[in-house]
This record gives structure tokens, sequence and C-alpha cells, in this order.
């Protein structure tokens, strides 16, 4: 009996043993071979907004860019989601303005059509083939910017018009002024020399009235595009050259940006005449254009 017991015994394991290399061999060798899509995919980075829009009333526009997820060499990538809201005053949705989906080699989209006066904040989360997206990262609440190219101002003489101003906040056009009592509302901007040929608040030489305040931001299309600003310095008086590019707020609330285009005295002999680009943000103290 005991002899008859352990060859029952294995036998038993000898099947046990066979069953389990049959198992072993249907199994892939290559665990990695087909791995799964991920559950969690790296958002994209660093967005990037700068506000644009058409010359004398046209069109507003945001160009917005970013940097490429890390994730984008999956098989499964898809590319990224681009979703724009409308936001009442406290940052709470109003709406959905536009949503968008673009393929992976794609890292830049414009929003058109905004309107002045209204807010608005961009999202970008990446995507994959199965509808799984990553976090999102967003721009800074910017608003409708209104430009044009045709400002003008002229250093304080007798006979110019060495004042500036928008009255109507930021959905029209700016217009220059003589510098007198009648006019004292209206200007937001004055030139004269000091020794130094300079932009003044308007308060700083009577009967100017208004408060700006000023700041450089640098220099060229790359300061006038530059939406990331520092508030306007206290003192209200910056010196003045071509190219530069400054920052107004005024006393209405209005941020504006001023890009000095060119100096002569084709106007007069007797005085210096200023061209200049400028940009209005439509949103009364939003430091975003």
């Amino acid at each position: 009996m005991p002899f008859r017991t352990s060859k029952l015994l294995r036998g038993l394991l000898f099947i046990s043993l066979l069953g389990f290399s049959f198992a072993w061999l249907g199994c892939p060798t290559d665990v990695n071979s087909n791995p799964p899509p991920p559950t969690k995919i790296s958002p994209p980075r660093s967005p990037k907004l700068i506000l644009k829009a058409i010359a004398g009333g046209g069109t507003s526009y945001a160009n917005i860019s970013w940097l490429a997820s890390k994730d984008t060499a999956n098989s499964t990538f898809f590319g990224y989601r681009i979703i724009t809201n409308e936001l009442d005053s406290n940052g709470n949705i109003l709406r959905v303005f536009q949503v968008q989906s673009v393929d992976k080699s794609t890292l830049s989209y414009k929003v058109d059509s905004l309107i002045l006066g209204s807010r608005y904040i961009t999202s970008i989360q990446a995507e994959l083939t199965d509808g799984t997206s990553s976090d999102t990262v967003s721009t800074p609440v910017y608003g409708a910017v209104y430009y044009n190219t045709d400002g003008r101002i002229d250093e304080f003489a007798t006979g110019s018009e060495s004042g500036f101003g928008w009255p109507y906040g930021a959905t029209d056009d700016g217009f220059e002024y003589s510098y007198t009592t009648a006019n004292a509302n209206a200007i937001d901007l004055h030139l004269r020399r000091n020794g130094t040929l300079s932009f003044y608040s308007p308060k700083v030489y009577p009967p100017g009235v208004r408060v700006t305040k000023l700041e450089v931001v640098g220099a060229d299309s790359t300061a006038f595009n530059k939406t990331s600003l520092n508030e306007p310095d206290k003192d209200s008086i910056a010196s003045v050259a071509e190219g530069n590019v400054y920052l107004l707020k005024t006393a209405s609330n209005y941020y504006v940006k001023v890009y000095v285009k060119n100096i002569n005295n084709s106007v007069s002999p007797n005085y210096k005449t200023l061209y200049f680009e400028y940009k209005v943000q439509s949103v009364p103290g939003l430091r975003i254009l």
C-alpha cells in the first residue's frame, strides 16, 4: 500500500506540472509588447498671450501659443483642446466663447472676434485619441484691445497741440488737443521739453487736471506685444525716444500702450511733433494689453 500511494502522488504531481507548463507557454513572453495607454498625460506648458486688433476699430483677437506636452511621442497622443470662456467681472464663467481641437503639431491658436469690454480666459489641455485629457493650463484673464496707428502729439509751444486723450474710454480713437483749460478734462497725456523732451501726466503742468501714471515698457514691437506688465511708475514723467513703448494708466482707470514711431519738425520748425501707435485695453483696470 505505501508503494502504491507514493506512485499515485508522483502521477498527480506530474499532471500538475504539465498543466502549469502549458499555461506558462500560452502567456506572452514580452509583457511590454502592447503597453496600455496612459491614464494621465502631461499638459501643455508655458502658455503665452499676445493681444492685437485691426487698426481703427477693427476686429480684436488673441494669439495664444504654448510648449508641447512631454507625452507627444506616445502613439495615442492626438493633440490639444483650446477652450475660451467669457467671464463676468468676478471671474465667473458667463458662457463658452470658443472651443477648438488641433493636432499635436499645432502649438498656437488665434481666438478671433473678441468683444470690446468683455473679459476672457483661454485654457489648453492635451488629448489622447480615446478622449483622455490632461490637466489644463490657462492664460491670464484678458480683454479685447482697441488699436490705431494715427496717434500724434506736438511738443508744448505757442500754437501747438501738446495734449492727447481718450475721452471715450477704449471704444474709440484718441484725439490731439491744444493744451488749454477748455480741453483739460479730455487730456490724458502731455508732451513738453523741460531740458529733455518728455511725456507728462497733465496734472504736473496746469491747466492740466488729470493724473496719468507712466512707465517705459521697453522698445519696438517686442515691448508693444508684451502682456506681462508692471504697474506704471508713480512719478508720471518719462523721457521720450523713438522706438520706445510706454504704459499709461489714465485717470479713468484704462491702461494704454503708446509706441513712438517718429519724432520730427515736419509740422513746425518751432517744435517737435511725435507720431505713435497706441493700444487700449477695453476693460477698465485690466493691465493686460
